[in-house]
């Protein structure tokens, strides 16, 4: 806990963030098989559940950060399914 302007917060300890980073790793891994709309799913269940656990803590700007990562490792796995240039060429 740290106080801000008399209010008690609590701040999410640097190792549950790295567990966090890894767990999105291993939803965003490309090897796993898994189509859009099941890597789609598993990502906001545990995103969902990760922040309904620490909704109290200080972590906005982890979160927005986080947030900018992952949708690179989304755009990473949807750049891969696109195997021919043909495919890229016409969904860009």
């Amino acid at each position: 806990f740290y106080v801000m302007k008399g209010k008690c917060r609590l701040t999410v300890h640097p190792k549950s963030k790295s567990k966090m980073k890894s767990r999105l790793k291993e939803l965003t891994n490309r090897s796993n098989g898994w189509g859009y709309a099941k890597r789609k799913q598993k990502l906001k269940e545990y995103i969902r559940g990760w922040i309904g656990y620490y909704h109290l803590a200080d972590m906005k700007r982890f979160l927005l950060d986080t947030d900018e990562w992952l949708r690179r490792r989304i755009r990473m796995c949807i750049w891969k399914s696109w195997k021919k240039s043909k495919t890229k060429v016409a969904n860009l």
